[in-house]
C-alpha cells in the first residue's frame, strides 16, 4: 500500500459526500482496467450550469477514493464545464508535486467527472422510454 499525502488520508477516512446524489442530472462511472478501483461520479447542475452538489461512490484504493472525496468539494459552485474539472485537478497535481502517488489512481477521478459533464441523467433515460425499440419491447417493459 502506498503512503499518500495527510489530507487525501483525510478524504478517504472521512469523505465528502459519499453516496447518492438526490436528484442528479449528470452522472458516470468508470473502472481501472488492471485494477480493482472503480469510481462512480453523481452531479446536479443547476439552470444556470454550476455544479450544485457533487457526490462520489468509489471501491479501491485510498488514493482514488480521497482524490475523488476532495475533488467534490471545491467544484461545488463552479460552472460545470470540462475546463473547470481540468483546472481543478490541475491544482491538485500541482499540490502532490513530488508525492509518490499512482497516476492512474490520480486519473481515474479526473476522467469519472469529465465523463459525467458529458453524461446528462435524462439523455441516459431516453433509452428507458416506452415503446417499441429495433423491434422488440423497450427496457422498461422488459423490467
Amino acid at each position: 500500500m502506498q503512503e499518500i499525502p495527510q489530507f487525501l488520508q483525510d478524504h478517504f477516512e472521512d469523505p465528502y459526500l459519499f453516496g447518492q446524489c438526490e436528484g442528479c442530472t449528470h452522472e458516470a462511472e468508470l473502472k481501472i482496467e488492471n485494477g480493482n478501483c472503480q469510481l462512480r461520479v453523481e452531479l446536479m447542475i443547476g439552470d444556470g450550469g454550476a455544479i450544485q452538489e457533487a457526490w462520489f461512490e468509489a471501491e479501491g484504493c485510498s488514493v482514488c477514493e480521497g482524490v475523488a472525496s476532495w475533488a467534490c468539494e471545491p467544484l461545488e459552485g463552479l460552472p460545470g464545464r470540462l475546463e473547470t474539472v481540468e483546472s481543478t485537478f490541475a491544482g491538485l497535481k500541482s499540490k502532490l508535486r513530488g508525492e509518490q502517488v499512482t497516476a492512474s489512481c490520480m486519473d481515474l477521478p479526473r476522467l469519472v467527472f469529465l465523463k459525467a459533464l458529458a453524461s446528462h441523467v435524462a439523455e441516459l433515460d431516453d433509452d428507458l422510454a416506452d415503446g417499441t425499440q429495433f423491434g422488440g419491447p423497450s427496457l422498461r417493459e422488459e423490467c
